[in-house]
C-alpha cells in the first residue's frame, strides 16, 4: 500500500512492502512517483545527481533489509519506508521488524575506498554514507530497526 501526501511546502510517501527480493522494484517506483510529487512542488527540476545518489542510497538500504534482516524462514516479514521532502531536505526513513544491525556504521566519508577496488560485496553501507548527508541506525525496544538517511536538497 502506498500513501502520498502533499502540501505546498512537503511531500511524504509512504508504503508498506514484503521484505522480499521481489518488492525491491516497487521500492524503485516509488521514488519515482515521489520524485513526480516533489517536482509538482517547484519551481524548477531537482538536481539529477542528487536524485541518482538519494535515490541509490534508498536501494541500497532497502535492498539490505531484504537480504539480511530477515532469515530465510521468516513469515510475513515487511519493511516500511517513507520519503519526505521540504525545503530543506530528502529524508527516506525505513523501519523492519528483523534482526538488529550489529556492525558499526561508517563514521567518515573518507573510508571509501576507490570504487574499483572495492570487492563484489560488503561495501553497501559505505556507499549510502558516500552518497548521503547522513545516515543512521536505531533499535528501538519493541525490536524494531529505524534506519534513517538524509540529503540537502
Amino acid at each position: 500500500m502506498t500513501v502520498c501526501i502533499e502540501s505546498a511546502a512537503s511531500v511524504h510517501e509512504t508504503v508498506e512492502l514484503p521484505a522480499l527480493v521481489e518488492q525491491l522494484e516497487a521500492v524503485r517506483l516509488c521514488i519515482t512517483h515521489f520524485w513526480a510529487a516533489t517536482e509538482r512542488r517547484l519551481a524548477y527540476p531537482l538536481p539529477v545527481q542528487l536524485r541518482q545518489e538519494f535515490e541509490t542510497a534508498v536501494i541500497e538500504i532497502a535492498n539490505n533489509i531484504v537480504r539480511h534482516a530477515y532469515p530465510p524462514s521468516a513469515a510475513a516479514a515487511t519493511m516500511w519506508m517513507e520519503l519526505t521532502y521540504n525545503r530543506c531536505c530528502i529524508v527516506a526513513h525505513f523501519i523492519d521488524s528483523g534482526v538488529p544491525f550489529t556492525r558499526s556504521l561508517p563514521s567518515t566519508r573518507a573510508e571509501m575506498p576507490d570504487p574499483l577496488e572495492l570487492p563484489e560485496r560488503g561495501w553497501g553501507l559505505q556507499i549510502v554514507h558516500a552518497l548521503v548527508d547522513e545516515l543512521s541506525y536505531t533499535r528501538n525496544p519493541d525490536g524494531t530497526n529505524h534506519w534513517r538517511l538524509r540529503k540537502v536538497a
